[in-house]
């Protein structure tokens, strides 16, 4: 795994692929793995990750992000208000309903360091950035916590196929979310 995060943003145009990938600005943090995705109302969004801080005398220090930004195609970049807890590698795309994304799960860094052999689940937590509010809120946990899974949109529920449980552990299981509106979360 590489320790060094590059600050790349790139787009196609999926109406005329053949123009292949171009380079937009990058977003102004740092760079980042395991960053989760989502889009809405045309614009991009960037939330969480990892970054490798080299420690003195040698070695690197993951250093979780809870930093988070939007891209608008009209404005370029902007700073959203940081998340409560880190979610990196997070459900990604995040899902979304109403005004509201939701990252479920996520890995906060919290038992970090801790020896392979003890069994940490991913935390179950879900965060939910407002879009109209700019801002962020606990809104329950999940059933289960998941990490490196891609979420899609099916039939009017989020679906998260497999996932990690723990640190290298694969889950067979596919779980599928029905989102309430909004408002039930103020």
């Amino acid at each position: 795994e590489s320790k060094q995060a590059m600050v790349v943003f790139f787009a196609l145009d999926l109406k005329n692929p053949a123009a292949g990938w171009r380079t937009l600005p990058s977003w102004p943090g740092p760079g980042r793995l395991h960053a989760v995705a989502a889009t809405a109302g045309g614009n991009f969004y960037l939330f969480s990750g990892v970054r490798y801080e080299p420690k003195t005398g040698g070695g690197f220090e993951m250093v979780y992000l809870r930093d988070a930004y939007r891209y608008s195609p009209a404005t370029a970049w902007e700073r959203l208000p940081d998340m409560p807890y880190p979610a990196l590698a997070a459900a990604s795309p995040a899902p979304f309903a109403g005004d509201m994304f939701f990252l479920i799960g996520g890995w906060d860094g919290a038992s970090s360091g801790s020896p392979p052999q003890e069994f940490k689940l991913v935390p179950q937590r879900i965060q939910a950035y407002s879009t109209k509010a700019n801002s962020w809120s606990e809104v329950g946990n999940a059933p289960v916590g998941r990490v490196c899974v891609s979420t899609t949109d099916w039939r009017g529920e989020w679906i998260l196929p497999t996932g990690e449980r723990s640190a290298g552990v694969r889950s067979p299981e596919v779980w599928a979310a029905r989102i309430a509106p909004a408002e039930n979360y103020r």
